[in-house]
Formats: structure tokens, sequence, C-alpha cells
């Protein structure tokens, strides 16, 4: 989940992003979708956790977009590349 509208001030195509890789196996955490939501709550936020880095943009493939309202009442997630998803997920 990366934050495309604030830009980190880092300069150099550089971007923050946050992410859930699942690694403890969660039950609720096993949808890509629930993983990016978790990874947007921290986003928002601005929760302290390991679970985010500072990347080179030129090292991401979007594969769709997430947005919510301010009030978390309406949540999207519209994939632009389901068959990636699918690979990266199921692999």
């Amino acid at each position: 989940m990366a934050n495309l509208e604030h830009p980190n001030g880092k300069g150099g195509g550089c971007i923050e992003v946050y992410y859930e890789g699942n690694s403890s196996d969660a039950e609720h955490l096993r949808e890509f979708r629930a993983r990016v939501l978790h990874a947007a709550g921290r986003l928002e936020q601005r929760y302290p956790t390991l679970k985010r880095g500072l990347f080179d943009l030129s090292d991401f493939v979007p594969v769709g977009l997430f947005s919510w309202t301010n009030d978390r009442g309406h949540t999207r997630l519209d994939l632009t590349n389901q068959e990636l998803v699918e690979r990266w997920t199921t692999s």
C-alpha cells in the first residue's frame, strides 16, 4: 500500500510502502484484499511498524488502486492486473 498523494519528500523516485505479508498465517489475513486493508490502516495512522519501507518506484508494477472515505465507510479495491495478483498470491 503506497501513498501516492503525499510524496515522502525524499526525492529520487522513491516511495514509502506499507505492506502485510501475513508471515504468521493469520486466518483473517489470508486474502489479498484483507492484507491491503491492513496495510492501508497502518499507512493512514502512520502506525509504527517494521512492515514498511522506502523503495525505488521503478521496482514496482501497479496492479490496482485502493481507496476509502475518511470515515472508512466505503472501501474500494480495483485490480487492473488480476492475473498477476493471482500468480503472486497463489505461488
